[in-house]
């Protein structure tokens, strides 16, 4: 959905592709790996698309285990409704932004119809 909000947005196909590949892949691909700091791993898998992968989400975080909860482990820092409710927060709003550049319906009332 995201994706082809993306799409309506910019009224073409490969530039919303590529911007929706990034927004969500890009973030978690750079979280999986432990090279950055903990800390910025699960600021950027809360406010990207990316916070959708925590429907993936396999470790619980209980209070007297002691381990290391990060992405680069495994864990996400969102419950899997926060995860979809964030992706679907952005999907809502590429489309309401595109919704908004459409024309209104009296501003081509009467316009000739461009053939390309």
């Amino acid at each position: 959905m995201l994706a082809l909000a993306l799409g309506a947005l910019m009224r073409r196909a490969w530039p919303a592709i590529l911007v929706a590949v990034l927004a969500i892949a890009v973030p978690y691909a750079a979280t999986s790996f432990p090279l950055l700091p903990d800390g910025l791993s699960q600021w950027l898998l809360r406010v990207t698309p990316a916070a959708g992968f925590a429907v993936q989400q396999t470790l619980v975080e209980y209070p007297q285990v002691v381990a290391h909860y990060a992405p680069s482990a495994g864990y996400f820092p969102l419950p899997w409704w926060a995860g979809i409710a964030v992706l679907g927060a952005y999907a809502v709003l590429s489309l309401g932004l595109a919704l908004s550049r459409l024309p209104h319906s009296g501003d081509r009332a009467g316009a000739p119809v461009d053939p390309r």
